[in-house]
């Protein structure tokens, strides 16, 4: 290859770079699928610990507002009758003894830690196709387009600490990403 074509393969190659940037694309996609797998399906914070337990004390939940009704219908009190003996109305909400983990059980998620899965509502938004969302050809981000999300992300966050944050793992896989497609980009206009 000559000066003048590798030249005209070099600003080929920084035309497209600057236009699509296709290795920052394809490790930021990349990333969301990693960060929301551990997030959700592996229930763990950015620096690798779980991100909580399950609570045990007792609480109350309504079945019209569940994922699903499963285990909480009819609704009982805490006598395990479906009717108030004093004013002998119906129950609303079904008294859960074992707390949310055993909500999460009677669901039929998983309840050994936190996954975050309780309506999917979250993770949907998370994860969008497994998609950052381009703000220039130089930057992704994962954007959510629930107002509420934003409130549970930082919520979330307060509470059990640092959730969403990539973890060094995942900041390396990354960056190990973006150089392989960096040198296929590279190999494409025969650059290398």
């Amino acid at each position: 290859m000559t000066a003048d074509q590798y030249n005209a393969n070099l600003n080929k190659f920084l035309i497209d770079l600057e236009k699509n940037n296709r290795p920052l694309a394809i490790a930021a996609q990349s990333s969301v699928q990693q960060i929301g797998n551990r997030i959700f399906e592996e229930g763990k914070k950015t620096d690798g610990t779980d991100i909580g337990k399950y609570a045990t004390n007792p609480i109350y939940k309504n079945p019209k507002f569940t994922p699903n009704q499963n285990g909480l219908i009819p609704p009982t009190g805490k006598t395990g009758k479906d009717t108030f003996k004093s004013s002998g109305k119906k129950h609303k909400t079904k008294y859960i003894e074992g707390g949310t983990k055993e909500y999460k059980k009677l669901m039929g998620q998983k309840n050994d830690k936190v996954y975050l899965k309780d309506t999917n509502v979250l993770q949907s938004d998370f994860r969008k196709g497994n998609t950052a969302t381009k703000i220039n050809s130089n930057l992704y981000q994962i954007q959510l387009d629930n107002q509420s999300n934003f409130e549970k992300i930082d919520g979330l966050n307060e509470r059990y600490g640092m959730i969403t944050d990539p973890s060094k793992g995942e900041v390396e896989t990354f960056e190990r990403n973006a150089n392989l497609e960096f040198k296929n980009a590279l190999e494409k206009y025969e650059l290398v």
